[in-house]
């Protein structure tokens, strides 16, 4: 998977944090059970940046969902956000990432190559109902000095019932990889407009041999896979998406599993 890069360096700043009124995710008419959250936003503001003269100050804008009865998503959600900021530096919360994003920028205003380059991360989650299952989307943006940002698109799959995430294994038949990973680069090869022969040498999986990655969304049309800038093509070429729609797939799918409300109702 890609994985951000950063500069370690840094600035000063100003923040806020607010947690809005709970929000709760309405049951379909076949759940009988809701979810409960507050959204946590957490802002930082470059304090040298006049806010009177510039509109353009705010270099950090995280908002977040916090589960009221999901102790082990909140958790998860946590970690994600954490890994879009990657240094040698390890986390153990937003609140602490944010700190060190902070202080690494304040550390690369003092650099002789600073050239007026402003740090910027900006993250927005958002959540999306099925029944029990809970997809969270999180879409980010992030800029450390470089040449140019990066984003990265992840998904997080979660049973509110069960209180646990749902992986690809939980709802394939034992033994189905190969056949969905078969099926996935036939799509794939006529996305992209390619044969059936044609090697991807132009692509930066392992070995030129297509490969799914583990960043995948069940959604209501299919398992809709992204590979975010870097995983597979140059950073000009942005994001790569991929649905496997359940029509497809769906002999390879278990009949009873978290997600089967979705193809079932096809």
């Amino acid at each position: 998977m890609f994985r951000f890069f950063s500069f370690v360096a840094a600035l000063s700043i100003f923040c806020s944090c607010s947690n809005n009124k709970p929000t709760q995710l309405s049951p379909d008419s076949v759940s009988t059970d809701t979810t409960v959250y507050t959204m946590k936003v957490l802002h930082q503001n470059d304090e040298d940046c006049d806010s009177t003269l510039s509109k353009d100050c705010r270099i950090l804008d995280i908002s977040y969902p916090e589960f009221t009865d999901q102790p082990a998503l909140n958790d998860s959600l946590s970690k994600r956000i954490q890994s879009i900021y990657t240094t040698e530096t390890s986390y153990s919360s937003v609140d602490e990432m944010v700190e060190g994003f902070m202080a690494d920028y304040r550390r690369f205003k003092l650099d002789p190559n600073f050239n007026n380059r402003v740090y910027n991360l900006t993250s927005k989650t958002k959540l999306v109902r099925n029944d029990q299952l809970i997809g969270i989307v999180v879409d980010s943006y992030i800029y450390t000095g470089g040449a140019h940002g990066g984003t990265l698109l992840s998904f997080i799959n979660w049973d509110g019932r069960a209180r646990k995430q749902i992986l690809l294994d939980d709802v394939l038949k034992p033994g189905s990889r190969d056949s969905l990973k078969a099926i996935a680069e036939r799509i794939f090869r006529k996305n992209e407009g390619i044969s059936t022969s044609d090697p991807l040498k132009q692509y930066f999986f392992e070995d030129n041999t297509f490969a799914l990655n583990e960043n995948y969304l069940f959604t209501p049309e299919g398992i809709r896979y992204v590979y975010n800038e870097y995983e597979i093509k140059p950073y000009s070429s942005g994001r790569t998406e991929l649905l496997l729609p359940y029509s497809e797939i769906r002999s390879l799918l278990k009949p009873e599993s978290a997600i089967s409300h979705l193809y079932k109702a096809e």
